[in-house]
């Protein structure tokens, strides 16, 4: 599992192992993370007009070269919109939980993906696993 930083600011993602200097600031929590610092929070509520959205511009998943990234899987609550690049073809569809869990199939084949979420109201993402098949 990787954890993903999040500056809410300009709604850029990046991997990372390690959060340094998690501290209380202002009512939040705060983190460091390549010498930037974070807001991490959990059920917060956005200002009017604002939107809840999370890009992570390119990932390779932990695997270097080409794959097929088949499906996400997703944990969580409520509906958002998915939008993913391989490079080449960008899909975008909207994904509902049931039960606490959806799927979206893609089949899209690259080294690296970008993924954007736009979560709709009350939507919360606890968890995403990525189901990839490696290409000989």
């Amino acid at each position: 599992m990787k954890t993903v930083a999040v500056d809410l600011e300009s709604g850029e993602g990046c991997e990372t192992f390690t959060m340094q200097g998690l501290c209380p600031a202002e009512g939040k929590t705060a983190f460091a993370h390549n010498g930037k610092l974070y807001s991490a929070r959990a059920d917060g509520a956005l200002p009017s007009g604002e939107e809840a959205k999370f890009v992570l511009p390119d990932t390779d998943f932990g695997m270097a070269g080409n794959k097929t990234l088949t499906a996400l899987r997703f944990q969580g609550d409520g509906a958002f919109t998915l939008t993913i690049s391989d490079g080449k073809r960008t899909k975008t569809q909207t994904v509902t939980m049931r039960n606490g869990v959806a799927r979206a199939r893609l089949s899209m084949r690259g080294n690296t993906f970008a993924i954007a979420f736009k979560l709709m109201q009350g939507a919360k993402i606890r968890g995403m696993t990525a189901e990839l098949q490696t290409l000989g």
